[in-house]
């Protein structure tokens, strides 16, 4: 029952521009769906900030891992895009405006996605931290590796 939502915020995260293709002129529809995966993640927040207090380490840990592992073909596949649409942008110049606005929208959704996934690991460090004395000057030793996981 807790891997549902992690499961879900996964494949949401790769079905959403399929929705808004799908719902055609529907512009309050596409919109939604497009937020989708960002909705879910306040879900998720909500749900940790609730439920999560309960939970184990090693559940939260394997959330953690659900969507890390479950997002990698989606990182692979928009950064490959996301580059072939900045080396787009060396041809002539109104070629250069529409293919510098892609990759833009393009970065705003992936660290959007990865943001709003966040949840399961800052829960996961805020517990570890509850139950460790390696404490340094107010901080945990793997603060900065929090940021890149």
């Amino acid at each position: 029952m807790t891997y549902i939502l992690p499961v879900l915020y996964v494949i949401v995260s790769y079905t959403f521009f399929l929705l808004a293709v799908h719902f055609g002129n529907a512009i309050t529809l596409q919109i939604v769906s497009i937020l989708l995966p960002f909705i879910m993640g306040i879900v998720n927040l909500i749900v940790v900030l609730t439920v999560g207090r309960k939970w184990s380490r090693k559940t939260l840990l394997n959330c953690t891992l659900i969507i890390k592992y479950g997002l990698i073909p989606f990182y692979l596949i928009g950064g490959s895009i996301t580059v072939y649409v900045t080396l787009m942008a060396f041809f002539p110049l109104p070629l250069m405006a529409l293919f510098g606005l892609v990759t833009i929208v393009f970065l705003i959704l992936g660290y959007g996605i990865r943001g709003s996934s966040l949840c399961y690991r800052l829960s996961d460090k805020v517990m570890q931290r509850r139950h460790t004395s390696e404490m340094v000057g107010g901080f945990s030793w793997n603060l900065p590796v929090l940021l890149f996981l």
